[in-house]
């Protein structure tokens, strides 16, 4: 595992943040015994990083593998529209009609 974390720090690799359940991996066994760890991660390098700042990595519900699927998807973060609000004392400006016929 040192190895491998070595290579990551020394390539410049960045981890891709990710949506949804931490885990990615399960034993499949019952009860006490059951172990659930993060192992499936997406890296990529700073250029990357920087052409998608919304890139995502979506963890699946598990089906058919010990292993979750994994969906990279540019996540747009949600975003509510303001609210408008007018202040009357606007109206006294000198620029206001110009502003207004403008917009």
């Amino acid at each position: 595992m040192d190895q491998f974390n070595s290579f990551i720090a020394n390539a410049n690799l960045l981890e891709v943040s990710y949506l949804g359940d931490q885990y990615t991996w399960c034993n499949n066994n019952a009860g006490p015994k059951r172990i659930w760890l993060r192992l499936d991660r997406l890296l990529t390098n700073l250029a990357r990083s920087l052409a998608y700042p919304n890139l995502k990595l979506v963890y699946k519900p598990r089906i058919l593998s010990d292993h979750c699927p994994l969906v990279a998807i540019n996540h747009e973060p949600t975003r509510f529209p303001r609210n408008f609000k007018f202040c009357k004392q606007w109206i006294q400006d000198e620029d206001f009609p110009s502003i207004i016929s403008r917009s």
